[in-house]
């Protein structure tokens, strides 16, 4: 009598079972992933010159259109250093006449919302506005660069 154990699956039998289920982990991950991918996010930039920010300080007016400005968007200054929230300093209320750049984001709507809404992500501050409440804004002093800065502080 034979009392061998049974036969093992070998590898080249495993291959053809892997190969299905790799298969299917592919498809689920690229339906998911296609599904994701239709409510994605498309960044615009949009720039021009300010023709009037609100009193509050919290939209600008810029070519036409109103872009709201909220509380913590990001923004560079004309010192090109990115500030995390606050007032941008080419968006004074009252001002006007500042060149700037906008990243606006429009988010896809799900659940079947219409529409396709935007959101103001960031603000680049090209230049300063040059009327504030009707006056004509006063110009910064340049920074002053690091190396007369040194200088001033040995002194």
């Amino acid at each position: 009598m034979n009392t061998a154990p049974a036969e093992t699956p070998t590898a080249k039998t495993r291959r053809p079972f892997r190969f299905v289920v790799a298969l299917i982990l592919a498809l689920a991950v690229g339906s998911v992933g296609g599904w994701v991918a239709r409510g994605a996010q498309q960044m615009q930039l949009v720039t021009g010159t300010t023709e009037l920010v609100t009193s509050d300080g919290d939209a600008v007016a810029m070519n036409g259109t109103s872009y709201a400005i909220g509380t913590g968007v990001m923004w560079q200054g004309t010192d090109k250093v990115w500030r995390d929230g606050g007032q941008p300093e080419c968006l004074p209320p009252l001002s006007r006449g500042a060149s700037i750049e906008l990243g606006i984001t429009r988010v896809k709507p799900a659940f079947g919302a219409p529409g396709f809404p935007a959101h103001l992500t960031w603000v680049r501050c090209l230049s300063l506005p040059d009327r504030i409440d009707g006056h004509t804004a006063l110009a910064r002093p340049a920074p002053l660069d690091a190396a007369y800065r040194a200088a001033l502080e040995r002194k």
